[in-house]
């Protein structure tokens, strides 16, 4: 009988460590990032935490204002690296889009974010030697 207490207890506090993790590194994700790409551009990402972000580069804004409908953020914190999908639902009743990206934490206040190509379908992949499309962005 104290084995198997001891073997739920043990699967409890694993349980509560792994979703604390998990909550965690979503909450450390919401806030507002900036960074600079290969090419000098400038990005920035607002993260809330009701799910909605705010996307900008240069004059161009990606949010739920400019399109019309809502413009959503998800993190598979499971996924090594974690999985983040911008979701694009516009409020006509058009189809949502979903936009995978790529991220890892370097620090407690910087993240590599890699996208694909002109923001098209399909996770990434994760590559120190191609700089294309990766962005390194420090929490502001």
């Amino acid at each position: 009988m104290r084995v198997l207490f001891f073997k739920l207890f043990s699967a409890f506090i694993l349980a509560m460590f792994v979703s604390s993790c998990t909550t965690e590194l979503q909450e450390n994700i919401v806030g507002e990032w900036k960074g600079t790409d290969h090419a000098e551009q400038t990005a920035s990402f607002v993260f809330h935490a009701d799910g909605n972000v705010k996307m900008m580069q240069g004059k161009n804004v990606l949010d739920s204002q400019s399109v019309s409908g809502s413009v959503t953020w998800s993190l598979d914190t499971e996924k090594n690296p974690m999985h983040l999908t911008l979701q694009i639902k516009p409020a006509a009743g058009g189809e949502a889009r979903d936009f995978p990206m790529l991220v890892r934490f370097v620090s407690e206040n910087q993240m590599q974010l890699r996208m694909n190509k002109e923001m098209t379908p399909g996770v990434p992949l994760f590559s120190e030697q191609d700089t294309n499309n990766l962005i390194l962005l420090t929490k502001q």
